[in-house]
């Protein structure tokens, strides 16, 4: 007879079997089975969940700082597939590039341990090799009763996007104010020279030596009144006059200067592919703006390499989501400008286009090449890119607005053949050098000339002696030049007035311009330019 502990072994076996009245699978398995579907129904809620948030999500063992799991929102993003990231790891997917490396990100992670939460900005390298800014928040939470840290990644690529271009131009602004300031006063000296040397030559009547002593001079000046207009060209303070032009005509030329100077072992490409090429530009313009940065990308190839330029039409939705808040026009030509050179460094782009910032030696370079092509782009309502990478190349981009129709021309002024000898020029300047010299020139000229020192004594001697034209300099204290035009005009709006300014025409010229302004004469300028002035203003004055 079997004992009593044989006997029960015998009925918990029958009952595991499913044998017998009160069997454990009668009774449970059921239950068990409705569990595990109420498990699996979880999990299919919980994965559906996970993938469709809007956030790409991460969620990181405590120990090592890996991804146990991630949703489908981060395959999107970042351009991999599941089982590409399952074999990445997360290590391998932030890279080594201090500070966006696994150390750092390990380091977030604790940090969240220990805080039970963390926000901060991070940037992402995706499959495509492009960097991709992201706001990173960081929860401490329960998984399976086992700890976790669950990161929820945004895409803020487009908003980082417009505030570095934000940035940028505040920062270019307030250096365009700075330069144009120092380009006004620099011209003001410039122009005291210059007139200076030709007053000379007039007077030395022929001696050689001393003309060939101030042709030196006007030489020099020439050179230094060029570097001033590339100082207010990066201010946007110049002036330039904006017509129907075809862009690919502006890249012809430009590349036919360029394959003369280009060396042998640099190859040029070019690829005109924008079917229409109308844009309102100013060709000599856009040919400096092409030759500057092609001579760039000849410098970053000693060794040689291919420089291709290259045009495409876009339109706005082409140009991608993240310059949205920087567009003008709904059609666009892109120039593209690539080379195969040496590339350039995070840190350099920060400041590549800032006046004279160069990374090339002492007595090679200014720093004003790409800052006047900035400024040149800006005037052009158009945008301007740089993607560069050390070892890799440089990569211009520059989107200028389309035409859909041609622009009726702007007529010119006709000038006449007048007898100038007898007319009355008031000269208004808070210079007493310009004053003097101004004076020799007009007279040399064979003009009768007054002059004023301000614009209080202008009005004064405009109101006695009214003349047949007005040179007025726009900046002078006490009453500006601006202040001083308007009063002229309200005592007799027939006097033609010319603008003379060391800042060339800013928005306020415009405004003088539709008031009755007659003219401007950018600050350093040549008798003949002023001759040619004076004949095509007050030949216009008598059609």
């Amino acid at each position: 007879m079997p004992s009593d502990s044989a006997g029960r072994h015998e009925e918990y076996r029958r009952k595991l079997l499913g044998l017998g009245e009160s069997s454990l699978r009668k009774n449970y398995y059921p239950e068990l089975r409705k569990r595990m579907r109420e498990l699996e129904e979880s999990r299919k809620r919980y994965q559906t969940i996970f993938n469709a948030t809007a956030d790409a999500m991460f969620i990181h063992d405590l120990n090592t700082c890996e991804m146990i799991d991630f949703n489908q929102r981060v395959c999107q993003m970042l351009g991999y597939d599941r089982e590409e990231l399952n074999n990445i790891g997360f290590e391998q997917l932030c890279g080594n590039e201090a500070p966006y490396d696994f150390a750092r990100a390990s380091e977030y992670i604790r940090s969240a341990v220990r805080d039970g939460t963390l926000n901060f900005e991070w940037r992402f390298q995706n499959k495509a090799g492009k960097y991709l800014w992201c706001d990173i928040s960081l929860t401490k939470a329960m998984i399976n009763d086992d700890p976790c840290v669950i990161a929820s990644v945004r895409d803020i690529s487009k908003r980082k996007f417009l505030e570095e271009q934000l940035m940028q131009s505040q920062k270019m602004d307030a250096m365009g104010q700075l330069a144009g300031g120092v380009a006004h006063d620099f011209n003001n000296i410039l122009m005291g020279i210059m007139s200076a040397a030709e007053v000379v030559r007039i007077l030395a009547k022929g001696n050689q030596e001393i003309s060939e002593m101030t042709q030196v001079i006007l030489k020099a000046a020439d050179t230094a009144a060029n570097f001033t207009k590339q100082l207010l060209s990066f201010s946007r303070k110049d002036s330039i006059e904006l017509s129907e032009m075809q862009l690919h005509e502006a890249i012809r030329n430009a590349t036919e200067i360029l394959a003369l100077s280009l060396p042998q072992k640099v190859v040029l490409n070019v690829k005109l592919n924008a079917i229409n090429d109308l844009v309102m530009g100013n060709l000599s313009q856009i040919e400096n703006v092409i030759i500057n940065m092609s001579i760039n990308a000849r410098d970053s190839m000693p060794e040689g390499g291919e420089l291709t330029i290259s045009t495409v039409n876009r339109s706005a939705s082409e140009l991608g989501n993240a310059k949205a808040g920087l567009l003008r026009a709904d059609k666009y030509i892109s120039i593209t400008i690539a080379d195969t050179g040496s590339g350039i460094s995070e840190e350099v782009m920060q400041h590549i286009f800032e006046p004279f910032y160069t990374t090339k030696e002492a007595g090679k370079g200014t720093g004003l090449g790409l800052a006047a092509v900035y400024g040149a782009v800006q005037k052009h309502n158009g945008m301007i890119e740089v993607e560069s990478e050390l070892g890799r190349g440089t990569v211009f981009s520059i989107d200028l607005p389309l035409l859909e129709k041609s622009v009726d021309p702007i007529g010119s002024a006709v000038q006449e053949d007048i007898s100038l000898m007898k007319l009355h020029i008031m000269l208004v300047d808070d210079d007493e050098g310009l004053r003097f010299i101004g004076e020799k020139m007009l007279q040399n000229l064979g003009y009768e000339v007054s002059m004023a020192a301000d614009g209080e004594s202008a009005v004064e001697s405009f109101t006695e002696n009214r003349p047949d034209l007005v040179l007025l300099d726009m900046n002078m204290p006490n009453m500006s030049g601006q202040e001083c035009f308007a009063e002229l005009r309200r005592i007799d709006s027939s006097v033609p007035v010319i603008a003379v300014s060391g800042d060339s025409m800013t928005y306020e010229m415009e405004e003088l311009s539709a008031a009755g302004l007659a003219g401007v004469m950018q600050k350093p300028y040549r008798t003949e330019a002023l001759k040619l002035k004076i004949l095509e203003v007050l030949g216009a004055g008598r059609e």
